[in-house]
């Protein structure tokens, strides 16, 4: 019997979530009608204190342009109309090599950020996945530039050759930078090692934080999970190595841009 009772309640709220909904959902079209909001801000927590159905008193103020839909004539990029809205893809492609990767830090950095303040499990739950693709992604980057950087020094390729292989295993370029280092013995260098080691372990081809299932050809093959169990994460804990990360690929990037450089002033 309770658990019947249970699974009335359940029903019944469900009802009544989703004609909260419905209702949310017809204020929202009378928006778009309108061509404004005429929602007016309301006190969470008085809303949160007095039972009511009004979705206006529950979710509060909405922003229409997060219910827009796409209209005919709409252009995804293009040139803005002050230089204060102006954002460039490959401003040069010299300056591309620093800014691609950089951007991939900041948005782990902005997700850390996010991932520290946030009370939901869910936001944590789903946002440490394009955070550490991201991760990821920054450092398959940095460690390529840091190899073709290192080969234009050492005059094996000119600045007009790529340099590097188009290979996704953070463990083979980690290795192929090692041959660039000259004491790979050190304290620093044994633990990203370690630390490499542990990501591609995870993520060997750059599929896991992307993607539920494991892919395939064959789009009628069995679903595979990429995950077959739960990997708890120390948030506080990841964003301290990824800072010690961070500081050290930076240090041999830089070092490697320098040789680089010099190397092309004296010719």
């Amino acid at each position: 019997m309770p658990k019947k009772k249970n699974r009335k309640k359940r029903k019944t709220h469900n009802k009544q979530k989703w004609i909260r909904l419905s209702r949310l959902l017809k204020l929202l079209k009378k928006c778009r009608r309108l061509g404004y909001c005429p929602l007016k801000k309301t006190g969470y927590l008085t809303a949160q204190k007095k039972k009511t159905n009004n979705p206006i008193d529950i979710f509060g103020t909405i922003d229409p342009s997060d219910c827009a839909m796409p209209e005919t004539g709409d252009i995804l990029i293009k040139k803005p109309k002050s230089y204060s809205n102006l954002s460039i893809i490959n401003r040069s492609t010299r300056f591309s090599e620093f800014l691609i990767p950089e951007g991939y830090y900041t948005i782990v950095k902005d997700m850390l950020n996010r991932i520290r303040k946030t009370k939901s499990n869910t936001d944590r739950d789903s946002l440490i996945y394009p955070l550490l693709y991201n991760f990821r992604h920054y450092l398959e980057l940095i460690i390529k530039d840091t190899i073709r950087n290192f080969r234009i020094a050492n005059e094996e390729i000119t600045h007009n050759q790529l340099g590097y292989e188009k290979n996704h295993s953070l463990l083979s370029l980690w290795n192929k930078l090692k041959t660039y280092i000259d004491n790979t013995g050190t304290d620093e260098c044994v633990a990203f090692d370690k630390l490499i080691n542990e990501l591609h372990n995870i993520d060997p081809d750059s599929f896991s934080f992307r993607y539920s299932y494991k892919g395939s050809t064959d789009p009628d093959a069995i679903s595979e999970p990429v995950f077959n169990k739960r990997i708890d994460v120390d948030i506080e804990n990841l964003e301290k190595v990824i800072k010690k990360m961070h500081c050290f690929i930076e240090g041999i990037s830089d070092f490697a841009y320098n040789q680089r450089d010099n190397s092309e002033n004296d010719n």
